[in-house]
């Protein structure tokens, strides 16, 4: 930290102030603050900074650039402007915790899946059913319950109260947001997942005199993966989160997951909706024509309802290990991730494309505010390196490139399948 004050007699100068992070990156505030008798009056700060790290622990690790301006009184400061992100990364289940009081949040149960609820008096298909069903009942009755006692913010006392604000923050697609776990209503309500996430975000945060901080505008989905019932489904680029500008910060959600389902040519889809306090699940499949009983049960098991049959302890003896191992080799990944300051590492205990059991480790990193690149390590019987890179051209286009080499060795080749691929795609998105 290096500074310098000036001292005159209406006034205190500040020509420049300036602190700097573990990289040398500068934050600099500058500006002067008027006196009269030795008492606070008009404030005129400007604050700049460009790739410097505000935050780096456990909830996160975050870059900014920041243009702005503290104006108005000491005891009525106005701070506006603009904030972008360089980059930024956020333990979402760990800063949901934060705000969690398990006093007054009422614990959903956890969605039951088909293996859970069958007995000999029922079938997978009428209990998987049953369950969606129940579960459809309690969501309605949170949200309803929620939206009848959603908490009314009170002003409350000191310098933020007499606060305005006026900012603008934009994240231009490099923020990556990631948990396991993931419970919205609190440590004692259900898990809606795990997510390894990145997003972008044009907001607008506002704040008057004595009143809340208000929240406008919307995240989008740029790529990741969610899991639901152990298992992993790629996020769909453009899903939303909108912001309201409502008292209580709980935005609308619209974000669609899906995963091929290995040997069927079903795609399964979950789309979450409602909002981060009252979520609602619905499960979908292209081809269409599936009910949600089967749709889960492709999810769990990997086959329809109808197709289970008396080995099914066996198979879900084996769709039990390969979940768990699953969970173990997350848990790892995570920490493994961290510890190399990337933002996807993971370890996967089967093939993504054909559910068969092989080991993997993919590497992914936000490199620039544009280039993402991803490398990716699988064994088995399907073993091959496999190296992608994506870059945004523009808004509405963005360059895929995937290389993947036959994999080497004599031992390899007599034994396992080839495997040897390269591609360049040029993605057009549009909305309307």
């Amino acid at each position: 930290m290096t500074t310098r004050i000036e001292l005159e007699p209406d006034r205190v100068r500040v020509p420049r102030f300036q602190l700097l992070d573990q990289h040398g990156k500068a934050l600099t505030i500058q500006g002067e603050l008027a006196t009269h008798e030795r008492q606070p009056g008009a404030v005129n700060v400007s604050i700049e900074s460009n790739d410097f790290k505000l935050m780096d622990n456990e909830l996160g690790n975050v870059h900014l650039e920041s243009h702005l301006r503290l104006t108005g009184e000491v005891r009525k400061p106005r701070l506006e402007g603009e904030i972008r992100t360089d980059a930024a990364r956020f333990e979402i289940d760990k800063i949901l915790l934060l705000f969690d009081n398990p006093y007054s949040e009422e614990a959903l149960p956890d969605v039951v899946s088909a293996e859970r609820t069958v007995t000999s008096a029922k079938g997978a298909d009428e209990a998987t059913r049953d369950a969606m069903a129940k579960g459809r009942e309690v969501q309605a009755e949170h949200a309803a319950a929620e939206n009848a006692t959603a908490p009314q913010v009170a002003p409350t006392k000191g310098i933020f109260s007499a606060t305005e604000l006026d900012v603008h923050v934009i994240a231009p697609d490099n923020v990556v947001v990631r948990g396991d776990d993931i419970r919205p209503g609190g440590a004692s309500a259900a898990s809606v997942g795990a997510v390894n996430a990145t997003v972008g975000a044009d907001l607008q945060i506002t704040k008057r005199v004595d009143g809340p901080v208000l929240v406008r505008g919307t995240a989008n989905t740029v790529r990741g993966f969610y899991e639901f019932q152990g298992r992993r489904f790629t996020l769909v680029r453009d899903g939303t989160v909108q912001f309201r500008g409502t008292p209580t910060i709980n935005p609308d959600l619209n974000v669609t997951a899906e995963r091929l389902i290995p040997n069927t040519g079903i795609t399964a889809r979950i789309q979450i909706t409602g909002t981060p306090r009252a979520p609602k699940i619905a499960l979908s499949s292209s081809p269409g024509g599936l009910d949600e009983a089967d749709i889960l049960s492709l999810i769990v098991f990997n086959r329809s309802v109808n197709q289970l049959g008396s080995g099914e302890r066996a198979t879900l003896a084996e769709t039990a290990g390969g979940i768990a191992s699953g969970f173990v080799a997350s848990s790892l990944g995570k920490s493994i991730g961290k510890a190399l300051d990337v933002d996807l590492f993971e370890i996967t205990a089967s093939d993504p494309e054909t559910g068969e059991t092989a080991g993997g480790v993919t590497v992914g990193k936000q490199v620039s505010e544009k280039a993402y690149v991803r490398f990716r390590q699988q064994f088995g019987q399907r073993s091959f390196t496999e190296f992608m890179l994506e870059y945004q051209l523009a808004k509405f286009l963005r360059l895929d490139t995937q290389f993947a080499p036959e994999t080497s060795g004599v031992a390899n080749r007599l034994t396992q399948r080839r495997v040897e691929r390269a591609g360049v795609d040029l993605i057009f998105f549009f909305s309307y």
